[in-house]
């Protein structure tokens, strides 16, 4: 995530899971039972096979502090369990207690093993260490649900709506593969009984993939930082052996070879799991949510999943998995990149002239789509806005964060169908806009690149690529000298 959100305030919704595609729904009353949460009267006959990351449930994860995680959190500049640093520590606690919250049933893992922080230094304040929590490193077999590994989130940038709304709802609701959140409380031991809250989220690891794609369903998984073919692999995760990066090489040549052959759709209808329009599903339901830093708009944040191809085994397929939607649902960030943003994929579909058509077509009717729901999504950010503050989830002004995710929901269509009529007709309503907006502006530092120019010389416009900046194919005459612009950039 880019370090110019230091100074962002972002806000962002989240939801109980509901079905989006219906009438207007209102989550029950979420009071809570004596001292448990909505979801937790359910007795567990054994905690170990409850799923983690279950969205009607919260648990409480007890984390017995090792010295040497001590020694480590210390030397790396936290206070307490607060930090505002960059340094991601690998470390491991003696035990962790996972147990209900009304302490009715509880698991112990043994000497697990802790990664903390990274990418604190975006808070304004000091934020709550970020854990990734991996069960079973030093001792076989240790699951919850089925699951070894578990990423915990402060809810810091985005506030406390967003991503549980977007993983559990939304998302899915698209046809996307999504992880689930939920939820949860951490106690770490040396801070005698504070229960701190946090969003506990699968990870895009074995487990998860298994679950969604089957088992055998899948070859290999690769968290992208970067773009498809350039080494986007944070962390590749493998069927069998070692993963193959002559995939990504392939893959990124056919992407190319697609260009100058066929057809993005061709392409997409081969390659990407859904065909043609499940991407653009994907790429639509990042740009309704301002997900300005997700795969479509900037190349990040995103696993990109592949898939056995039993038609053309030397081709497989992939799929797409969104993660870090913390940046999403906010009015006062503004970012949006246009119609096509620089994820290799789509920006290759822009400059085909079926698949630009094809794209903007369905992003047009999402966006009449999500129009439509304005009401369901309020009606969820208003349920689990009841259901936060009936636990006491520590994020203050709930009002302030409902009302500014009221009004992106409310602007948002508007927001995204003005901005496919300028890539419609660029010359409509011409913006400077100081910047490139990927074929919904102009980066014209304030010069209007859709109007006539009249030097009082008689500047000869009729041939100027004001498109891209090119050669104009003839002098200009400026009424005193000629001009060779055989060279002449005269775009900006």
């Amino acid at each position: 995530m880019p370090l110019v959100l230091q100074s962002l305030l972002l806000a962002c919704v989240q939801q109980h899971t509901l079905d989006l595609s219906g009438e207007k729904e209102v989550v029950a009353d979420p009071t809570p039972q004596t001292d448990s949460l909505p979801g937790e009267a359910v007795e567990h006959v054994n905690l170990i096979d409850a799923n983690p990351f279950n969205p009607d449930a919260s648990y409480v994860w007890q984390i017995d502090v090792s010295d040497d995680m001590m020694v480590l959190m210390n030397a790396n500049g936290y206070s307490g369990w607060y930090g505002d640093v960059d340094t991601h520590i690998q470390t491991w606690a003696e035990t962790i207690t996972v147990s209900t919250v009304n302490g009715s049933d509880s698991v112990v893992f043994e000497q697990p093993e802790m990664g903390i922080g990274g990418e604190m230094n975006f808070c304004e304040l000091p934020c709550k260490a970020q854990l990734i929590v991996d069960l079973n490193e030093f001792t076989d077999d240790q699951t919850m649900g089925g699951y070894d590994n578990v990423k915990f989130g402060n809810m810091l940038y985005g506030g406390p709506y967003a991503e549980y709304f977007l993983y559990n709802a939304f998302f899915p609701s698209q046809g996307i593969t999504t992880p689930s959140a939920a939820y949860a409380w951490v106690e770490p031991s040396y801070l005698y009984g504070q229960r701190l809250d946090y969003l506990v989220m699968e990870m895009t690891k074995e487990d998860f993939l298994t679950n969604r794609y089957g088992e055998g369903g899948w070859l290999m998984a690769y968290e992208g930082y970067g773009d498809i073919g350039y080494g986007s692999g944070y962390y590749p995760t493998c069927q069998a052996g070692d993963c193959d990066d002559a995939v990504l090489d392939e893959l990124s040549e056919d992407i190319v070879a697609a260009l100058g052959s066929v057809t993005m759709l061709d392409f997409l209808d081969r390659r990407y799991l859904g065909g043609h329009e499940q991407f653009f599903n994907y790429c639509a339901a990042e740009k309704m949510v301002g997900q300005w830093d997700g795969y479509c708009d900037a190349a990040h944040n995103y696993t990109m999943v592949v898939l056995p191809n039993a038609e053309n085994p030397d081709q497989p397929i992939i799929d797409l998995v969104p993660h870090s939607l913390d940046l999403t649902l906010n009015p006062d960030w503004s970012w949006d990149y246009g119609v096509f943003g620089s994820g290799t994929i789509i920006s290759y579909c822009g400059i085909d002239a079926d698949c630009s058509v094809a794209y903007v077509d369905h992003l047009e009717d999402k966006a009449m789509e999500w129009d439509a729901n304005v009401d369901v999504y309020e009606a969820q950010i208003e349920g689990q806005n009841e259901y936060l503050t009936s636990i006491d989830m520590q994020y203050g002004d709930y009002e302030s964060w409902k009302r500014a995710n009221f009004s992106f929901i409310e602007g948002r269509a508007d927001t995204i169908l003005t901005t496919i009529g300028y890539w419609r007709d660029p010359c409509s309503e011409p913006e400077d806009t100081g910047w490139w907006m990927g074929g919904g502006g102009w980066d014209t530092g304030g010069y209007d690149p859709c109007a006539p120019q009249d030097t009082g010389g008689g500047f000869d416009t009729g041939s100027v690529d004001t498109g891209s900046g090119g050669d104009t194919g003839a002098p200009i005459d400026t009424g005193d000298v000629i001009i060779d612009t055989a060279t002449a950039d005269t775009g900006a």
